[in-house]
């Protein structure tokens, strides 16, 4: 039997964040929260029945959470299109492990997620947010996924005052921001979960990856000991110099993408970097060998031709 006529049991000044627990045993429908909510999450609980249209008329609301019921129908027209800014109200002590807000319109800073140091799971792509890099999260050593692409950071990620030690990260993606600056070598030597294969509390996609934009200088070699990297894309930036011959030890490495670069020199061969195609490596106009044609075997090396120069790799 499901259970319709239930007040939300938040008070009249509960309007940021009032999360919701149910009886176990009982199965309900989504409860209406206050219109002035911020924060709406009723995640594990036994709920049933649609997602109901009136949580179209909450105009300050910036996160919902309804994981783990039992809703069907169909989801209202107005979820997916989040907008406003993100509230300033994550308090000392915070204990959420978990924060999606990714694919909406939210503005603002996410600097006071610096108080949730049990935080897991942080997804806030493809958004209008924006700071720097990454100070904001220097506490949040806990973190496993961490999703940024397609808002408005910036700064050099190659600063000295930055100090980060993500032991546990599996997952990140800082692409399409305005990040600056050389890959910070130190910052990728710290990601044991990757290297060792740590099994994540949150899943994205099944995928293991690492993604990078608007950064400069050459590809770390230390890339190499990230020994459970799936994914790799550091397309469309600044990056320079030869793809270190350390990344073939990537062994479950399935997708590449170093596009629209400055790279050059042979790219390197055999074990999987013989399945990745010509898509890997366009708009590197110094890159020679396969799956490229500007190179050419002899007993002596492999000499790589473009633009009228000789380089070659022994």
């Amino acid at each position: 039997m499901v259970h319709d006529d239930m007040a939300y049991p938040c008070g009249i000044h509960d309007d940021v964040a009032c999360p919701l627990r149910l009886n176990a045993d009982v199965t309900w429908r989504v409860p209406s929260p206050p219109p002035s909510l911020q924060l709406y999450d009723v995640s594990e609980n036994k709920l049933a029945g649609e997602i109901p249209s009136s949580i179209c008329n909450l105009s300050s609301l910036t996160v919902l959470n309804l994981n783990k019921n039992g809703l069907g129908g169909t989801i209202p027209n107005c979820i997916g299109n989040l907008h406003g800014k993100l509230p300033q109200s994550f308090a000392k002590g915070c204990t959420m492990r978990g924060f999606r807000i990714n694919n909406n319109q939210i503005e603002g800073s996410p600097r006071s997620l610096s108080h949730c140091k049990d935080l897991r799971l942080l997804n806030v792509g493809n958004n209008d947010l924006t700071d720097t890099f990454l100070k904001w999260l220097q506490s949040s050593d806990q973190l496993q996924v961490l999703i940024l692409r397609s808002n408005r950071f910036y700064g050099q990620v190659d600063e000295s005052d930055v100090v980060v030690s993500f032991t546990r990260l599996c997952v990140i993606d800082l692409s399409h921001n305005n990040f600056s600056g050389y890959l910070p070598t130190k910052f990728f030597e710290n990601l044991h979960a990757i290297r060792e294969g740590v099994k994540m509390e949150y899943m994205i996609d099944r995928t293991t990856d690492g993604t990078m934009s608007y950064v400069d200088g050459p590809i770390p070699s230390s890339f190499g000991e990230l020994s459970e990297l799936e994914s790799l894309d550091l397309s469309s930036n600044k990056l320079h110099g030869k793809i270190p011959t350390e990344l073939k030890n990537l062994g479950f490495l399935a997708v590449l993408n170093l596009s629209h670069n400055n790279l050059t020199r042979l790219i390197p061969q055999g074990k999987h970097f013989d399945t990745f195609t010509t898509e890997s490596y366009l708009e590197n106009l110094g890159l020679c060998g396969l799956p490229l044609s500007t190179s050419v075997g002899t007993e002596h090396g492999i000499y790589c031709i473009h633009n009228r120069e000789t380089m070659v790799d022994h």
